[in-house]
């Protein structure tokens, strides 16, 4: 295992091994004119000349390239890292050749009068051996990166889909349609109106659900159309045990949000804390700093079990949100608050 696999996005080894061989042996029929033909010894001593050279520059230029990497290692930053690159790549290889190459004529040759007969075709070799380097490298790593790229997009939409599905799953679960039944059953004697408004609540909030099953975004407006109809049975059901406050500014209305994700925090909330009168659940959907993100905060009182719970809720949303904007959800828990900041991503931005 390579330990700058990560950094340079393939494990190197056997380019190495088998590149700073080829890269040696070409330089001199490129670069110098040697030819076979003026002897074998003449060549061999060239090509050990050439290994010598091309290892340094290749492993100089590789920890340049890693260095690179590390330092301009955010998204946008290529320009920056490929520009840094080619600049030190040119004076280091430079420097190498210029400091090494009239030592090893000397000693080679013994005259110094030809310690600098071929300047021009050494630095032509030393720049290329190195440009060679950056090649090979850059075109696997972007290759690598491209590919990796495409697979993470395929895996988002289908977390995207699951995620949709499973919410719609939660929605006509046994759990879901018994307790809403059992609240309709239980408001029909003594309110009809209220249990007709509640029937088309349910109906509003279903036909939601698989209207925008194919929708990686959808305006705020929308999604608050249909959470409203959502905190109505959930009102319905616990009463004043549940407290809801939305503070959204009418200006932010047709920003855009992933669908069912103001839903689906409202529903962990519900999942994981006591709900009670001794326990009022309190939920609050804000707008953070600068209009940025819709923040939701409730209070923390967690269950001590909590039934056919798997987790991947908080995570579906952080990944469709990744995918859908590029940008992540923020999640804050402390000792008596758990906080969820969604980004709110603006439509005309983003056109």
């Amino acid at each position: 295992m390579n330990k700058h696999e990560e950094t340079l996005g393939f494990n190197d080894n056997w380019a190495r091994i088998f590149g700073v061989p080829i890269v040696a042996f070409a330089t001199p029929i490129i670069f110098l004119n040697e030819r076979f033909e003026e002897g074998l010894v003449m060549y061999a001593i060239s090509f050990v000349v050439s290994l010598f050279f091309t290892l340094i520059l290749w492993e100089g230029n590789r920890q340049l390239m890693i260095i690179g990497r590390l330092r301009f290692s955010k998204v946008g930053d290529e320009a920056k890292r490929l520009t840094w690159q080619l600049i030190n790549t040119v004076l280091f290889s430079s420097s190498i050749f210029l400091i090494l190459d009239p030592l090893i004529c000397y000693f080679l040759k013994n005259d110094p009068s030809q310690i600098y007969s071929n300047t021009i075709g050494g630095l032509s070799a030393s720049l290329f051996s190195s440009m060679l380097v950056i090649a090979i490298y850059e075109s696997i790593y972007f290759m690598k990166r491209y590919m990796r790229s495409v697979a993470e997009t395929e895996q988002l939409k289908r977390e995207m889909v699951q995620s949709q599905l499973e919410t719609l799953k939660n929605q006509v679960n046994p759990h879901f349609l018994f307790n809403s039944l059992n609240t309709l059953v239980s408001i029909i004697p003594d309110n009809k109106e209220v249990a007709v408004e509640f029937v088309r609540k349910m109906s509003k909030v279903y036909r939601y659900i698989l209207e925008i099953k194919d929708r990686e975004l959808i305006t705020l407006s929308e999604e608050l159309d249909f959470l409203n109809s959502y905190i109505f049975l959930q009102k319905i059901r616990f009463g004043d045990n549940l407290i809801i406050k939305l503070s959204l500014p009418e200006h932010l209305m047709e920003h855009q949000v992933v669908p069912l994700s103001l839903q689906m925090l409202l529903e962990n909330a519900m999942k994981h804390n006591i709900v009670s009168t001794e326990k009022p659940l309190q939920i609050e959907i804000s707008v953070g700093k600068d209009d940025q993100t819709i923040v939701v905060r409730n209070n923390l009182q967690l269950k001590h079990q909590v039934m056919d719970s798997t987790g991947t809720g908080l995570k579906n949303i952080s990944h469709r949100y990744l995918f859908a904007s590029g940008r992540e959800v923020e999640t804050i828990v402390s000792t008596n608050a758990f906080i969820v900041a969604l980004p709110l991503i603006n439509k005309a931005a983003t056109a």
